[in-house]
C-alpha cells in the first residue's frame, strides 16, 4: 500500500496546497512604498507575458525569512547565497523626505502585503491524475525529480509547489497598478507615488 493509500484508509484530507504566507511582520498599505509598487507593476508584466507564474530569480529572498524559496530561481545563480536578500529590507513610503525601511521583510513579504490589500491573488497548482499541473499541464516534480502526489505531499512539497503559483491582479490592483505606471512614464520615481492620488483609493 503506498503511502496516499494508506492517507485515504485513514480518512485523513491533506486538503489543498496553500501558498505559505508567513503574515508575521506584515507592512500597511499607507506605508507602501518603490518596494511593494515596483513589485505590483512587475507582477502585472507576468500576467502579460508568462502566464502569472513569477521568476524567482527576480525576487528579493532573504534566507532568514523563506529559506525553502531561495533555491526557488536558478541554483546555480543562488548557490552559495549570492542572491541571499538578508541584508536587504524593504522600502517602505518617504515622510517628508526620509527614507524608511521594514527590516526583516523581502519580497515575498511584500507579495503577502499586496494581497492583505486585496490588489493580488495567488492560485497554487491544481490535481490531476497525473499528478500537480504546471501552467503549461506538466507534471511538478519534487527535489528528487519525482512527481509530487496529490494524494500524499508534504509541506517541503508545499513550498516546492508555491515556485509555480499564479498571480493575478484585481481590479483595485489594476487601477493602483495603472496609476503607478502613469506615475513613472512622467518621468517620476516611484518612490513618490501617492496613493491618495488615486481616484477611490485611499491609503488607510
Amino acid at each position: 500500500m503506498n503511502p496516499s493509500d494508506l492517507v485515504a484508509a485513514a480518512g485523513v484530507g491533506l486538503g489543498t496546497p496553500q501558498w505559505p504566507a508567513l503574515n508575521d511582520n506584515p507592512v500597511d498599505v499607507a506605508e507602501f512604498g518603490k518596494d511593494h509598487y515596483s513589485l505590483l507593476m512587475y507582477v502585472e508584466g507576468r500576467t502579460v507575458d508568462h502566464h502569472g507564474v513569477l521568476e524567482h530569480d527576480h525576487l528579493r529572498c532573504s534566507g532568514k525569512r523563506h529559506p525553502l524559496l531561495l533555491n526557488a530561481g536558478s541554483r546555480a545563480y543562488r548557490l552559495g547565497g549570492v542572491n541571499d536578500a538578508a541584508n536587504y529590507p524593504t522600502i517602505l513610503r518617504r515622510v517628508d523626505g526620509e527614507k524608511r525601511v521594514r527590516e526583516n521583510h523581502d519580497d515575498y513579504d511584500c507579495l503577502d502585503d499586496l494581497v492583505r490589500a486585496g490588489w493580488l491573488t495567488v492560485a497554487m497548482p491544481v490535481a490531476s491524475d497525473t499528478g500537480f499541473l504546471d501552467v503549461h499541464g506538466r507534471p511538478i516534480l519534487d527535489v528528487d525529480g519525482q512527481v509530487i502526489n496529490p494524494g500524499f505531499w508534504t509541506g517541503l512539497d508545499e513550498w516546492r509547489l508555491a515556485k509555480y503559483a499564479i498571480w493575478s491582479l484585481t481590479d483595485t490592483g489594476r487601477k493602483v497598478c495603472a496609476a503607478a505606471r502613469a506615475h513613472s512614464a512622467d518621468q517620476q520615481p516611484i518612490s513618490t507615488f501617492d496613493l491618495n492620488s488615486v481616484e477611490g483609493i485611499e491609503a488607510a
